[in-house]
């Protein structure tokens, strides 16, 4: 019970969600097979040329794992959060 409340409380409008999203131009995935589709796609992708990589996840475990995988792979993530946050709302 406490569990779906604290879910409940979470939850927003996904349309609103989706609009920012793309907006920010964020390759969203619906699924965790759709979200292997698109890691399939990007490994054939030519890396990205600036420094403006940005993660966004539901859980930390799968966004620690991205990190790891930028890291490997030299894919720079963009760190100015609070110029992120102010461009995206």
């Amino acid at each position: 019970m406490a569990a779906a409340s604290h879910t409940g409380a979470l939850a927003g409008s996904d349309e609103i969600f989706d609009y920012l999203m793309r907006q920010a131009h964020v390759l969203r995935a619906e699924s965790l097979q759709e979200a292997l589709e698109w890691c399939k796609f990007l490994a054939r992708t030519p890396l990205p040329e600036k420094e403006d990589a940005v993660i966004v996840t539901n859980g930390g475990g799968i966004g620690v794992l991205a990190t790891d995988a930028c890291e490997k792979y030299g894919v720079k993530l963009y760190d100015d959060y609070q110029t992120l946050k102010r461009n995206i709302f």
